[in-house]
């Protein structure tokens, strides 16, 4: 791994009781720097350690920091996490929330004294009504962009009781988070995460399904235990090609059994079928464009449209799309221009991409409608990709 590909690298340690927050600032690592890092501040914030949520209403969490508002920085900083699990769902699922990833959570911060600052963070009511935990995380030193390591105290954590509750979560509860429905196997290796809550805490375990349809428990790892959760890690090989097929996470607490699947694929990574890609038809009044591409797990195929002056990506939802051809380890996809109304269109890319959402695994092939010309900046192109919402 090409570690300063990333912009930050986050990493978050734990036990029961305290909570420590890492974030390596790797633009800066080219600089020849030597940082001390200190004992983490006792009895910075004052606080309250329990709230019932409101039957109908978002709840508002107050309390005080005993640090300078400058000091602070971004209060999206100010929520670590907020862990809870949605009892409303069959079978109830383990969910997180950030104030910079939810809408549902916001800080505020206002200067209460030049040493302290009062925090207001609110959480609505569709996140607060299962209850769970809010872990609050404030700075051991003044952020900068200059430096290397940033770490954060994030041991401060605030229980909220579900409405009508006496516990974080109704007893004889349990649930897992939910697996991806395909996990992919790069190599040289990857892992399946079971985290599993409950009240009381669940055992967890990961099986995997044989051909008739029993259960062979593996051997695994535990990385996080608490009160209420339990988390292990399975490690699969690339390299075994008997490691693929069907895996449960199972949530146990003795009374109830909550499971989440996924079928493990190592994959095959894409390629271009330069025989199915191209333009297919280019007559005085069509424009047919082809790509085909074959991988495993089957690669999803998209096309991006450029115009010859560039950098200006049209935007593909303009044109309608043929699935010609969908095997099962291959995709095709056709493109129809209008010879006559479609002039702008100068080039296509064709990108394959592996990982479901995540989109993992990506190539791509240029296809040109006018192949006179000059020749597009593709480097250019790309960085313009990124910054748009296709």
């Amino acid at each position: 791994m090409n570690v300063t590909s990333f912009r930050t690298i986050y990493f978050r340690l734990s036990n029961e009781k305290h909570v420590i927050s890492i974030v390596l600032n790797t633009t800066a690592a080219e600089t020849s720097q030597e940082q001390t890092i200190t004992q983490p501040h006792s009895k910075l914030i004052e606080m309250n350690t329990s709230y019932m949520a409101p039957q109908n209403s978002s709840l508002t969490i107050t309390g005080v920091i005993k640090l300078n508002m400058s000091f602070i920085g971004d209060s999206s900083t100010i929520v670590d996490v907020f862990e809870g699990l949605n009892t409303s769902s069959n079978p109830p699922i383990f969910f997180e929330k950030s104030s910079f990833n939810s809408d549902e959570i916001n800080v505020n911060l206002t200067k209460r004294t030049n040493e302290t600052t009062n925090y207001h963070i609110t959480i609505g009511h569709s996140v607060i009504k299962y209850g769970g935990f809010l872990t609050i995380r404030v700075p051991y030193m003044e952020s900068s962009k200059d430096r290397m390591v940033d770490v954060y105290s994030s041991g401060y954590r605030v229980k909220i009781f579900a409405y009508g509750t006496k516990d974080v979560l109704p007893y004889n509860v349990v649930g897992t988070f939910p697996l991806q429905k395909q996990t992919i196997i790069f190599p040289p290796s990857s892992t399946i995460m079971c985290l599993t809550i409950g009240n009381p805490r669940p055992n967890a375990s990961i099986f995997k399904i044989d051909k008739n349809g029993g259960y062979k428990k593996l051997v695994t790892e535990t990385v996080f235990s608490n009160s209420y959760s339990t988390v292990e890690v399975l490690t699969l090989s690339a390299n075994q090609r008997t490691h693929e097929g069907r895996y449960i996470c199972s949530a146990s607490n003795g009374n109830k059994v909550v499971e989440s699947e996924t079928d493990v694929v190592i994959i095959k990574k894409a390629v271009i079928d330069e025989t199915k890609t191209g333009v297919l038809k280019n007559s005085s009044n069509t424009i047919v464009v082809s790509c085909k591409a074959k991988g495993k797990p089957r690669p999803e195929l998209d096309f991006r449209l450029y115009d010859k002056q560039g950098p200006f990506m049209i935007r593909s939802g303009l044109f309608k799309f043929g699935k010609s051809e969908s095997g099962k380890y291959s995709s095709r996809i056709t493109l129809t221009l209008s010879a006559s109304n479609d002039t702008d269109v100068h080039t296509v890319y064709c990108f394959a991409a592996q990982g479901g959402e995540r989109r993992h695994f990506i190539i791509s092939k240029k296809i040109r409608i006018f192949p006179e010309g000059r020749e597009n900046n593709w480097d250019l192109y790309q960085r313009v990709s990124e910054a748009q919402d296709f």
